[in-house]
């Protein structure tokens, strides 16, 4: 009797099995409306309903989940994957397909007339270019770098849109400037010759399509260059006085702070001034040198400014002062004694003395010396005199010491003076250069 009622609960839940995946309609949701590009991949909900007309999915769980393996699924243009329920789009695929469309086919294998069917158009890139984003075009300025692709379905979008529509892994960029980490051109500011223009090759990896962008240097930045002299180093704080075992009762007062150092000297500077016409504009190239020290730039006549720094050295704050000795308490041998006084704060040092500028030019670069070269060479700022120390502790009540007095400041450094200027011939200009690499 046993082994009659297995078969029959074997029997039974075959045929409830087998029910199970006999199915009347199939129908394929998406969990969004459109493909926003190549790359994008579609979740798949699949609904379908058994023959006692239950609706089963496989975003559902329990007695109405319905499985993929009960399913054949066929795909053109992209690969279908059962652990995620998604398609992911095969771009190769799509490219080449003439319509550029995604067909995704579902049939139940149980009946396999029972199936249902989506086809979807893949906005398809039809042309892409690259552009700049930045009005300063000049080296040691960042250039940042836009693709734009237009697609069939008369959309535009770029690596600047914030849905991300277009990936920077899906392009290449030839140029000796460009960093692929921060998307931009930076040219170094270290060559001597003037460059017109910055070729950037983009390859659009998907379509093969390159595009060449031409970007004009127009030399329209604001340097600024720094030959000032070296600030003087802040003065020490004493040790805290004593008097040593022989003391008396009252406190020694505290010992005067360390003086500030002096700013250092500007060292002076001759600065060459060379015009260089170009067919849209006019640049200005500017040598500087100074004791162990050169640089250049070149800027435009028109946008372009060079600050330039020479001021002397800041002084040295003084040291603070040092702080006064406690007096005795009393004892029955000696007597209270009053605190010593906080030691005055150390004098600030004194500012160094700003360049003298030596400017020369040629003849049309001097009408733009004063308008495009700002100059600062003034002498260096005295330091703060220090902070006075502080009181010692007396040994009774109200004979504490007084609190030390601010150490007086340093003096301002004596100016450079305004620039001397001489306008020289070419030949004049080479022979002072000569001169200078000498010395240099």
């Amino acid at each position: 009797m046993k082994y009659l009622l297995s078969i029959l609960f074997l029997i039974s839940y075959n045929c409830a099995y087998t029910q199970s995946e006999f199915y009347q309609n199939i129908m394929i949701q998406f969990d969004k409306s459109d493909i926003e590009d190549l790359n994008d991949q579609l979740f798949i909900n699949l609904i379908a309903q058994d023959e006692f007309h239950q609706w089963k999915s496989t975003n559902l769980s329990g007695k109405k989940k319905i499985r993929w393996k009960d399913f054949n699924v066929k795909v053109t243009g992209g690969i279908f994957n059962k652990q995620c329920s998604c398609v992911i789009l095969s771009m190769s695929t799509l490219l080449n397909h003439p319509k550029n469309q995604l067909y995704i086919e579902v049939s139940s294998k149980k009946n396999p007339k029972i199936y249902t069917y989506k086809l979807i158009h893949i906005p398809k890139p039809i042309y892409f270019y690259t552009v700049f984003k930045t009005n300063i075009l000049a080296p040691d300025n960042p250039i940042p770098i836009h693709m734009v692709i237009d697609y069939d379905n008369g959309m535009t979008y770029t690596t600047n849109d914030t849905i991300r529509r277009i990936r920077w892994s899906d392009f290449r960029v030839e140029s000796p400037f460009w960093d692929k980490i921060k998307h931009h051109i930076l040219m170094p500011r270290d060559s001597f010759d003037i460059i017109n223009h910055v070729f950037v090759k983009t390859i659009h990896l998907p379509t093969k399509q390159s595009y060449t962008l031409q970007i004009p240097i127009r030399y329209n930045a604001t340097y600024t260059l720094d030959f000032s002299g070296i600030n003087g180093r802040d003065g020490q704080e004493p040790p805290e006085a004593s008097a040593g075992e022989k003391r008396e009762s009252k406190g020694i007062n505290g010992y005067t702070g360390q003086e500030g150092e002096n700013g250092y000297d500007a060292e002076d500077v001759t600065i060459f001034v060379e015009s260089v016409p170009r067919l849209q504009d006019t640049l200005l190239h500017i040598q500087v040198f100074s004791k162990g020290k050169a640089d250049f730039v070149n800027i435009n006549v028109q946008q372009g400014l060079l600050k330039f720094t020479a001021k002397g050295g800041k002084g040295g704050m003084g040291g603070r002062g040092g702080k006064g000795e406690d007096g005795l308490e009393k004892t029955d041998s000696t007597r209270a004694g009053y605190g010593g006084d906080g030691g005055i704060g150390g004098r600030g040092g004194n500012g160094g003395k700003g360049a003298k500028v030596m400017i020369f030019t040629d003849s049309l670069a001097a009408f733009y010396v004063e308008k495009n070269i700002q100059i600062e060479n003034i002498g260096g700022d005295g330091g703060i005199g220090g902070i006075g120390g502080k009181k010692g502790r007396g040994g009774s009540l109200f004979m504490d010491g007084y609190e030390g007095e601010k150490g007086k400041n340093g003096n301002k450094g004596e100016d450079g003076g305004p620039p001397i200027i001489q306008i020289l011939s070419i030949e004049q200009m080479l022979e002072k250069r000569k001169l200078i690499y000498k010395k240099e």
